[in-house]
């Protein structure tokens, strides 16, 4: 009924869930402090001057649960929905507050009310021993049976792959996600089936850094759902929030240190699970420039990115470039080098050992092997602006070599400019950094960029 009409949402959060004990969410762990006067101003300004037959409204627990919303506001909305031409509202409920008294105050309405209930599966051992859910099957089928018993529409949501043991076993998956939509489809008005992605304070994103997860990816996820893909009354949702690993408050510490459980902390890990399997170099940037970190953080902040950025926008060739750190904690897209842990890292050079850096370029050139391999489809050139004994250079043109790209793999500062600039700056370890802020590197970067970027 829903999967092909124009939507808006709107996400009202107050209070806290009442269960908020799910093995994969995280948003029902928090508490959020707001007032009704801003709930309605969030409310108002969602559904002014959009034109759509339906109105999401999502939130982080239940919106029949009137200690979260009263019942008062919730009709409000109701009322606002209605009077701005929404054709069907849905509102999000578990099963304990779909009571009697609640539905009987909402068929006053002319709008189409449908409750969505977050099932996930039909299968009580996976609801309660992997999921946590706090509720059973016969509970969703007792809500399903009174708001139908009302005039209401029920949407069900169902997850896919929200915990280890499901991800660890496909066959079984598959069976648990066929066996739940065989006994929903048909007292199930719609059905949205959801991929799992892990909310920061949520258990699941705990089992991801320890690798005893994973997120599925579109296509991964695609292959486990796809013979319903085309069912009326089934939608699809493969990323259902702006997915990206983030990590709670309390998580946050600063990585200091040198050692290859340095080089593989799981911070690190989970971010290059993320970008070499989620993130792709955007289709219009056919050229990547690999960089080295800073110690000044963000990197955009030290005076070596400021000057590589200016020679970015003095050729124009920003646009088409896509700007790549690569360091300690991996491989970088410059579009998270402000994201944790990114930003709050510090390897101290002088504690480096012969073992330490064997680990490292070992792990880093597996590492941009696999971000060319995943992420590089479309990219015509792979440009290296390092200084000519970096050890981060080195496992860059292992990770070329490997792949068999060298002619596709430019290194911007050649001998001749190395020697000369270390005669100007003097000889030592930790010269890489003046030496790439240095005119006659700056200017090889120039030079590099104008004859190859078209």
């Amino acid at each position: 009924m829903l999967k092909n009409l124009k939507s808006v949402s709107v996400i009202l959060e107050r209070g806290r869930c009442s269960w908020g004990r799910c093995y994969f969410c995280g948003w029902g762990r928090r508490y959020i402090n707001s007032s009704i006067r801003d709930l309605m101003n969030t409310f108002k300004h969602a559904i002014s001057s959009r034109k759509a037959d339906v109105l999401k409204i999502f939130c982080s627990g239940s919106f029949l649960d009137e200690r979260q919303f009263p019942q008062d506001f919730v009709l409000w909305c109701l009322s606002q929905a209605e009077r701005a031409g929404f054709n069907h509202v849905v509102i999000e409920s578990r099963p304990e507050f779909i009571r009697r008294d609640v539905v009987d105050a909402l068929t006053t309405f002319k709008i189409k009310i449908h409750v969505a209930i977050g099932l996930e599966v039909a299968d009580d051992h996976v609801l309660n021993e992997y999921y946590r859910k706090g509720m059973k099957f016969s509970d969703y089928l007792r809500a399903v049976n009174l708001l139908h018993s009302y005039g209401l529409f029920v949407r069900t949501y169902v997850l896919v792959n929200g915990h280890p043991i499901l991800y660890n076993n496909p066959e079984y998956h598959k069976k648990v996600i066929k066996e739940t939509l065989e006994k929903i489809h048909d007292i199930s008005d719609s059905i949205v089936i959801i991929n799992a992605y892990p909310h920061s304070n949520s258990v699941l994103f705990r089992d991801w850094l320890i690798m005893r997860w994973r997120p599925l990816t579109y296509e991964e996820f695609i292959s486990m759902i796809e013979e319903y893909y085309n069912d009326y009354k089934i939608e699809i949702d493969s990323n259902n929030f702006n997915f990206l690993p983030r990590f709670p408050k309390e998580m946050k510490v600063k990585i200091v240190g040198v050692g290859c459980d340095i080089v593989r902390h799981p911070y690190f890990e989970v971010w290059q699970d993320y970008i070499q399997r989620f993130y792709t170099v955007p289709e219009e940037k056919k050229y990547v420039l690999f960089v080295p970190c800073t110690y000044v953080k963000p990197y955009s902040r030290s005076i070596t990115h400021r000057k590589i950025l200016s020679i970015l926008f003095k050729t124009g060739t920003y646009k088409k470039v896509q700007l790549v750190v690569v360091s300690t904690p991996g491989v970088i897209p410059y579009e998270y080098h402000d994201k944790y842990p990114f930003e709050s890292y510090d390897w101290p050079e002088w504690l480096e050992t012969p073992e330490v850096m064997k680990c490292y370029i070992e792990v880093t050139k597996e590492r941009v092997k696999k971000f060319i391999e995943k992420c590089c489809k479309n990219v015509e050139l792979f440009v290296a602006y390092f200084h000519k004994n970096s050890e981060t250079l080195q496992a860059i043109r292992m990770a070329i070599e490997e792949l068999d790209l060298k002619d596709r793999f430019v290194e911007v500062i050649d001998d001749d400019t190395f020697h000369s600039i270390l005669n100007e700056v003097g000889k030592g370890k930790r010269l890489g950094s003046s030496i790439l802020r240095h005119e006659k590197a700056l200017k090889k970067l120039e030079d590099v960029l104008k004859s190859y970027v078209k």
